[in-house]
């Protein structure tokens, strides 16, 4: 897994990259060629397989405030960065979700906010030839919220499916035709902001946990709960967990068939698999990895049959609000 950007403890941002290796959990930080991006957080990634490249867009740095620039890390020999010049760049990006969208050899962004324009339009890069275009969606789209939605790609229906959170829906865009439709269940969990979500193919369902709310008290309550919902019935089913603290992220890996939960709220990165880090009040290095997470400093959660256990971990880690990629995944 390679991993980009994020807040260092000094609140300085960072244009580091890592590099996790899923068989024996260790980290290494990767001394990458060219001239690299700005130090940023509240980006997006993808994995582009076709050429292995990490595919950076967005986010925020200082003094420039909100980015709309692309980036790519070329992983095929020594990772090397190089700038897409991507005509014509939509409206900056940050907060946002960003997919590949293998039948049509792009990557999609939508949400977050940013400059007049940016939260409610579907942007499409095409990887191959750097062109940007936004789509013309119709039907009843997921109105612009601040920290942007979970969004995700089910192929099999060739449908992008949205997490409404805040707003208690859940969204499908098909692929095909560009048409929004909203599917309201009156089983949904309680409405949310900042929460992680992964869709589980295998399964067919959605995995929703944690967030923010203000329908709990007036002050606002970091959550804890996961939800699972099945996107062919369309129902929503909370999910038993136990164990685990702090943090961000759930994660579907399509080699495992279990889920883990990291507890709070922060921020959502990644493509296909391996949400990342966030911040719960504190800055916070937690990665959740399938059928355990790790806690980069010190321990290593798995499940046992009564819930989750604490395992000894390794050391060096990259830095909060980082955005991964899984190179190979597809």
């Amino acid at each position: 897994m390679i991993v980009f950007g994020g807040v260092q403890t000094d609140n300085e941002l960072s244009n580091e990259v890592w590099a996790l290796s899923l068989s024996n959990l260790r980290w290494r930080k990767l001394n990458a060629l060219g001239i690299p991006p700005a130090p940023r957080e509240w980006h997006s990634a993808i994995y582009d397989p076709v050429r292995d490249r990490m595919i950076v867009h967005g986010g925020w740095t200082s003094p420039d405030g909100v980015l709309d620039d692309v980036w790519a890390l070329d992983l095929s020999s020594g990772p090397t960065w190089s700038r897409l010049l991507a005509s014509p760049s939509p409206p900056g990006h940050r907060y946002h979700s960003a997919l590949y969208d293998e039948r049509r050899d792009r990557m999609l962004v939508f949400s977050g906010s940013g400059r007049v324009g940016a939260p409610r339009v579907v942007w499409s890069l095409s990887l191959s030839t750097g062109q940007w275009t936004a789509l013309g969606t119709t039907g009843c789209w997921p109105p612009g919220v601040a920290y942007g939605r979970p969004a995700f790609l089910d192929a099999a229906n060739d449908r992008m499916i949205v997490d409404g959170g805040v707003d208690g829906g859940v969204w499908f865009l098909s692929l095909e035709s560009l048409a929004w439709s909203r599917i309201v269940s009156f089983d949904a969990p309680i409405p949310r902001d900042g929460q992680t979500a992964t869709f589980d193919p295998v399964h067919r369902q959605m995995i929703v946990f944690g967030g923010y709310s203000t329908f709990v008290t007036a002050d606002g309550t970091d959550l804890a709960d996961s939800w699972a919902f099945d996107v062919d019935a369309r129902t929503w089913s909370e999910v038993a967990a136990s164990g685990g603290s702090g943090g961000d992220a759930a994660v579907d890996d399509p080699h495992e068939t279990e889920l883990g939960p990291v507890p709070s709220v922060g921020d959502l990165v990644a493509s296909r698999g391996y949400p990342f880090f966030g911040l719960d009040g504190r800055i916070s290095t937690r990665l959740c990895i399938a059928r355990g997470f790790v806690r980069s400093r010190s321990t290593t959660i798995s499940p046992t049959s009564s819930g989750w256990s604490a395992q000894p971990c390794f050391a060096a880690e990259p830095l909060p609000n980082a955005v991964a990629t899984l190179p190979g995944m597809r």
